[in-house]
Protein backbone atom coordinates (compact mmCIF):
# COMPACT_ATOMS: atom_id res chain seq x y z
CA UNK A 1 0.00 0.00 0.00
CA UNK A 2 1.51 3.17 -0.93
CA UNK A 3 1.64 6.49 1.42
CA UNK A 4 -0.15 9.57 0.35
CA UNK A 5 1.91 12.78 0.86
CA UNK A 6 -0.07 15.04 2.96
CA UNK A 7 0.11 18.18 2.83
CA UNK A 8 -0.43 20.06 6.31
CA UNK A 9 -0.27 23.19 7.61
CA UNK A 10 0.31 24.35 11.13
CA UNK A 11 -0.44 27.58 12.01
CA UNK A 12 1.18 28.86 15.24
CA UNK A 13 1.07 31.48 17.60
CA UNK A 14 4.70 33.48 18.52
CA UNK A 15 5.39 32.83 22.02
CA UNK A 16 7.64 29.01 22.87
CA UNK A 17 5.03 27.25 24.16
CA UNK A 18 3.10 27.42 21.11
CA UNK A 19 6.15 27.70 18.49
CA UNK A 20 8.11 24.76 20.28
CA UNK A 21 5.30 22.10 20.01
CA UNK A 22 4.37 23.42 16.47
CA UNK A 23 7.93 21.97 15.13
CA UNK A 24 8.14 19.16 17.15
CA UNK A 25 4.76 18.18 15.22
CA UNK A 26 6.24 19.52 12.38
CA UNK A 27 9.63 17.19 13.11
CA UNK A 28 7.55 14.28 13.37
CA UNK A 29 5.26 14.79 10.49
CA UNK A 30 8.29 15.61 7.93
CA UNK A 31 9.84 12.22 9.12
CA UNK A 32 6.96 10.33 7.67
CA UNK A 33 7.62 11.95 4.35
CA UNK A 34 4.33 14.81 4.62
CA UNK A 35 4.58 18.60 3.28
CA UNK A 36 4.55 20.78 6.11
CA UNK A 37 4.50 24.44 6.17
CA UNK A 38 4.57 26.43 9.33
CA UNK A 39 2.92 29.58 9.75
CA UNK A 40 3.71 31.76 12.85
CA UNK A 41 4.45 35.27 13.67
CA UNK A 42 8.03 37.50 13.69
CA UNK A 43 8.41 36.69 17.04
CA UNK A 44 8.33 32.96 16.99
CA UNK A 45 11.03 33.32 14.27
CA UNK A 46 13.48 33.52 16.49
CA UNK A 47 12.79 30.07 17.59
CA UNK A 48 13.01 28.66 14.41
CA UNK A 49 16.06 30.43 12.62
CA UNK A 50 18.48 27.30 12.99
CA UNK A 51 15.90 24.86 11.87
CA UNK A 52 16.32 25.46 7.75
CA UNK A 53 14.20 22.08 7.07
CA UNK A 54 11.11 23.70 7.90
CA UNK A 55 9.06 25.25 5.25
CA UNK A 56 8.02 28.64 7.43
CA UNK A 57 5.72 31.71 6.50
CA UNK A 58 6.01 34.57 8.39
CA UNK A 59 2.01 36.35 9.01
CA UNK A 60 2.25 39.01 11.49
CA UNK A 61 -0.69 40.20 13.27
CA UNK A 62 -1.77 43.01 15.79
CA UNK A 63 -4.16 43.87 18.25
CA UNK A 64 -6.56 46.46 19.13
CA UNK A 65 -6.94 46.19 23.13
CA UNK A 66 -3.49 46.94 23.98
CA UNK A 67 -2.89 49.70 21.77
CA UNK A 68 -3.52 53.20 22.13
CA UNK A 69 -6.03 55.05 20.50
CA UNK A 70 -4.28 56.67 17.99
CA UNK A 71 -2.25 53.20 16.68
CA UNK A 72 -6.01 51.29 16.66
CA UNK A 73 -6.15 52.08 12.60
CA UNK A 74 -3.15 50.45 12.20
CA UNK A 75 -3.40 47.81 14.09
CA UNK A 76 -7.30 47.14 12.27
CA UNK A 77 -5.30 47.12 8.49
CA UNK A 78 -2.03 45.00 10.12
CA UNK A 79 -5.16 42.83 10.93
CA UNK A 80 -6.97 43.03 7.74
CA UNK A 81 -3.61 42.11 5.95
CA UNK A 82 -3.19 39.49 8.02
CA UNK A 83 -6.62 37.85 7.72
CA UNK A 84 -6.05 38.35 3.26
CA UNK A 85 -2.51 36.93 3.34
CA UNK A 86 -3.86 33.98 5.53
CA UNK A 87 -6.53 33.27 3.16
CA UNK A 88 -4.27 33.29 0.30
CA UNK A 89 -1.56 30.55 1.94
CA UNK A 90 -4.51 28.38 2.49
CA UNK A 91 -5.39 28.82 -1.49
CA UNK A 92 -2.13 27.93 -2.38
CA UNK A 93 -1.43 25.43 -0.69
CA UNK A 94 -4.85 23.72 -0.26
CA UNK A 95 -3.63 21.59 3.04
CA UNK A 96 -5.49 18.30 3.34
CA UNK A 97 -4.88 19.10 7.17
CA UNK A 98 -4.78 22.45 9.01
CA UNK A 99 -3.19 21.77 12.91
CA UNK A 100 -3.84 25.65 14.93
CA UNK A 101 -1.44 26.22 17.77
CA UNK A 102 -2.49 29.07 20.07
Amino acid sequence: MMNKQLKILIASGGTGGHVIPAYSLASYLIKNKNFVELVTDIRGLKFLENYKELNLTINNSSTIFKSNIFKIPFALLVIIGSFIKSFLILKKLKPNIVFGMG
